[in-house]
């Protein structure tokens, strides 16, 4: 997969691309600073601190006394990169739009590459498979994990012919799948 450019310089851009989106969008992130990390050789973690909004707070002195002071917390902005997988997993508080920006600004600056356009029909999720009893669940041996079970898994949509159905899907000591 895509080795990410963790240089000091490239920090630098991410930090400064998350404060402009911020600063533009929200009203803040004034200020930026980017920490990486490695994790499992292979997982590249990217935490982000852009500069909150400004609040005051009433604070005591060494002497007692109650005193205002003006404070700009930072939030977290977190990007988590498997090399070995290619996978981008993200935190960060807001909405689809947030999201979306943050990947972009990760894909274009840390893996220079473009993230592809989304597809607005598209399905991001295809459950069938865990209608089976043998539907498998890859892992890495080295996570050791040694069994997955879905107990149980309830999905419920809304659509014209559709409202009030759900699916429902049992794994498990029970047995069965069950459909209403």
């Amino acid at each position: 997969m895509k080795k990410p450019d963790i240089s000091h310089p490239t920090r630098k851009l991410l930090a400064d691309a998350i404060s402009n989106f911020y600063r533009e969008q929200q009203g803040r992130g004034e200020h930026c600073n980017v920490e990486v990390y490695l994790r499992r050789e292979k997982i590249h973690y990217f935490f982000a601190y852009p500069a909150d909004y400004a609040d005051t707070v009433i604070i005591y002195t060494d002497a007692g006394s109650l005193k205002r002071q003006l404070q700009k917390a930072a939030f977290e902005v977190i990007f988590a990169y498997n090399e070995g997988s290619g996978a981008l997993d993200l935190f960060v508080r807001g909405d689809k739009k947030v999201r979306h920006e943050m990947e972009g600004i990760f894909c274009r600056l840390i893996l220079k590459e473009e993230l592809p356009a989304e597809e607005p029909d598209a399905n991001p999720f295809e459950l069938n498979g865990l209608r089976s009893r043998d539907f498998d669940f890859p892992t890495d041996p080295e996570d050791g994990i040694q069994e997955v079970r879905v107990k149980a898994l309830r999905l419920s949509w809304s659509a014209p012919a559709l409202v009030g159905s759900h699916l429902r899907v049992m794994h498990g000591r029970s047995g069965g799948t069950s459909t209403s």
